[in-house]
């Protein structure tokens, strides 16, 4: 120990109290761990966003089902499954699930209906056959989902779901559990 000095106050050789070696042996091992846990959480992310997609399309889809029994096989505009409109009567889904600029969970959706025939029987807003979409927004979901009046959701990965004559296209890259249309 130097003169004049008290035990206490030593000066520490310690290679852990000298700031650069801690940043040189602490970097590195931080960089480790987010290359490790960043890719996983992206991917939880990802996937999180895609099944409350793919949930949207159902609940559509089991809406509109619930509906169609009530009133003679006949299907409705989404606004009035909703509720949003006067004179639709009972609410069958969360306004939430209403085509907006951007769902909350990064994918924009779309419904289009098919006009019932004029026949008499259906009200101004029933439809004969419907399509609900969601679509991922870039950068936050790779998954595509379409659904339609016969209860098939349909996936495509990285590409949109083609309609044609006002149902998802037949060629589809999953084939995902379907809701029963048929009361």
């Amino acid at each position: 120990m130097r003169e004049g000095m008290h035990e206490d106050q030593r000066v520490s050789t310690s290679v852990f109290r000298r700031p650069l070696v801690k940043l040189v042996i602490v970097l590195p091992s931080i960089v480790g761990i987010l290359s490790v846990g960043l890719p996983w959480l992206i991917l939880r992310t990802m996937r999180g966003r895609e099944a409350a997609a793919f949930d949207a399309v159902q609940t559509v889809l089991s809406a509109q089902r619930r509906y169609s029994i009530k009133h003679g096989g006949r299907y409705v505009e989404i606004e009035c499954l909703a509720a949003l409109q006067p004179g639709c009567g009972e609410r069958y889904i969360d306004p939430a699930l209403v085509p907006s600029a951007l769902a909350p969970e990064g994918y924009e959706r779309y419904f289009e209906g098919l006009p019932a025939p004029a026949d008499g029987k259906a009200a101004a807003n029933e439809l004969r056959g419907f399509v609900y979409r969601a679509d991922p927004v870039p950068g936050l979901a790779v998954r595509y989902y379409c659904g339609d009046e016969t209860g098939r959701v349909c996936a495509n990965r990285g590409r949109r779901v083609e309609v044609v004559a006002g149902h998802c296209a037949l060629q589809c890259d999953e084939e995902l559990p379907a809701v029963s249309m048929k009361p």
